[in-house]
């Protein structure tokens, strides 16, 4: 299971977007992506999060009151295919 995004403070991970959401089958979705990548498959969901990390991150922490976390972006995303 790829995580995409992922929030942490110091009571650990507090918000992520990862095979929950991207391969999901229902309609429900509350996690960092705002359901942007909500059953969106593999691939357009590390394209979604290419493009949306920083929005997706700031709104996270906006909505949560977060002002003490640190956010890490998976080795999928920031990895470019070369094929």
């Amino acid at each position: 299971m790829a995580v995409l995004i992922e929030v942490r403070n110091s009571s650990g991970v507090i918000g992520r977007c990862d095979a929950k959401c991207y391969d999901a089958e229902t309609q429900e979705c509350h996690c960092i992506c705002g359901g942007q990548n909500h059953g969106a498959g593999l691939e357009r969901a590390i394209r979604n999060t290419r493009k949306y990390a920083d929005q997706w991150l700031t709104r996270y922490a906006r909505q949560h009151g977060l002002t003490d976390f640190r956010s890490e972006i998976g080795h999928e995303v920031t990895q470019l295919k070369l094929f």
